[in-house]
């Protein structure tokens, strides 16, 4: 599209990969026209797939998929009956502002062979000022590029002093960059000062918030699982995605798709755990303290059982487990009749605390949490959310655990089981166990980042 110099003043410019779009850039575009007003015009500028950061390197979908993608994305964005963020926006009231009038895309890159700096995308609309229009054009870009800039084969020294000069930066909050720290270690490595803003997340009703920990790494992932994709998209561009499978092929150097590859870090971790517990358990079997393991599992479906069964060694420390996978396994392992939420740190105490009377087991672990699978009307804010307890003969406590929404099934049951042996094994590494008397040994306290609730019996 063709920029008019008196339209860029009020315009910002988002590049991205879109590979593909989701909802976490729309509403982070949603985010900047509602805390600047004087900005009226988003422009998207999509990338051909040729990084220009030698160091990302990645097999890319189409161009042409990827514009029919965001294309698609911008038409609904704002529909209700196509898009779940404005179906949650329209039950706040607050009406979202990105629609196809104030949103357009860029396609300038099509036409080139090569990677497009930043830089070159910056001269060609400097190009079509005046010379005596002096205010600076406005990016959307997010923390990690700014830590680039830092990077000489990046960004050469004449670029990144032509951008601090014309150039504004608003900047995406991201969880593991400082903005402010990155910006002070610009200015300490490159001698540059650049012109930025925060993104501010308020303006979004805080349902919607929810979205932002969305990635497009996320999205391809579940294409790769089959998951339903409207909680991440518009129905529309959700519905190319499963048309075309731009993310489902294999290729030679790419053996394994990204969800199978994320999947299988999570299980190296898991059997990494399950060995340092075993080794924990071996020392306290050889003082004749507490011991013995059994499980009760819900959202994890029996993987923490299959972990620790296949370490060599373990049959010494493992009693029994237990999947209660419905709410009649529930019933039938409590004794009653379950009416309340099962995602809850009274359930699981109560489980783990059952479960221990009918073992004996010295330590039980239980877990029940919501796991998925990622759905577009997601029936249940606890998406994610998961709970952990351990129980004694005398002590159950119990700790809550979050994690990102929109990982999948398979995702979320591994990460739920590693981070219930995680807790386990810092409590049993930190506190002593009293081996006359069989207290708990995790009086003292629980690991921070979790909420923890406790109980004696």
């Amino acid at each position: 599209m063709e920029h008019q110099p008196h339209d860029l003043k009020h315009t910002a410019f988002f590049p991205l990969t879109g590979n593909p779009t989701g909802f976490h850039h729309l509403l982070l575009a949603e985010c900047v026209l509602h805390q600047f007003p004087e900005i009226q015009r988003i422009v998207f500028i999509l990338s051909n797939g040729k990084h220009p950061d030698p160091t990302k390197e990645q097999t890319i979908a189409d161009k042409q998929v990827r514009f029919e993608i965001l294309e698609k994305a911008l038409q609904e964005f704002n529909n209700p009956q196509k898009s779940h963020a404005a179906k949650i926006a329209q039950q706040t009231r607050i009406p979202l502002k990105l629609n196809p009038k104030n949103a357009f895309i860029s396609t300038v890159e099509f036409s080139h062979e090569r990677p497009l700096r930043l830089y070159e995308h910056f001269k060609m609309i400097q190009h079509a000022l005046p010379e005596d229009i002096l205010y600076p054009m406005i990016w959307i870009i997010g923390g990690d590029l700014i830590q680039r800039m830092s990077n000489s084969e990046i960004f050469s020294n004449s670029d990144i002093q032509s951008l601090s000069r014309h150039g504004k930066f608003l900047v995406a909050p991201r969880g593991e960059y400082e903005i402010q720290k990155t910006v002070s270690q610009l200015l300490q490595t490159r001698q540059i000062s650049l012109k930025h803003q925060e993104i501010q997340l308020e303006p979004l009703p805080h349902e919607l918030h929810v979205f932002l920990q969305l990635s497009s790494t996320m999205i391809r992932t579940l294409t790769q699982t089959q998951h339903n994709l409207v909680c991440c998209l518009p129905a529309g561009a959700a519905e190319l995605i499963y048309q075309y499978k731009p993310y489902h092929d294999r290729s030679i150097t790419h053996v394994v798709s990204e969800w199978e590859h994320q999947c299988r870090l999570q299980e190296q971790k898991l059997d990494q755990l399950s060995c340092q517990l075993k080794e924990m358990l071996d020392r306290f079997a050889d003082q004749d303290l507490p011991h013995t393991l059994a499980l009760v599992e819900t959202s994890t479906g029996g993987r923490l059982a299959a972990t620790l069964t296949s370490s060599p060694g373990f049959s010494k420390h493992f009693k029994e487990s237990v999947v209660v996978y419905d709410q009649e396994g529930k019933n039938r392992l409590l004794k009653r009749t379950v009416d309340e939420s099962a995602v809850s740190s009274k359930m699981v105490m109560e489980l783990g605390k059952k479960y221990q009377q009918q073992t004996g087991a010295d330590f039980v672990l239980s877990e029940t949490g919501m796991a998925g699978p990622v759905e577009g009307m997601r029936r249940s804010n606890k998406q994610g959310l998961c709970y952990f307890a351990y129980a004694t003969a005398t002590t159950v406590q119990s700790v809550s655990f979050q994690s990102n929404p929109f990982f999948s099934k398979k995702e979320h049951q591994l990460i739920f089981a590693g981070a219930l042996l995680e807790w386990f094994i810092s409590l049993l590494d930190h506190e002593e166990i009293d081996g006359s008397n069989n207290n708990s040994p995790f009086s003292k306290g629980s690991k921070e980042g979790f909420s923890k609730k406790r109980e004696v019996i």
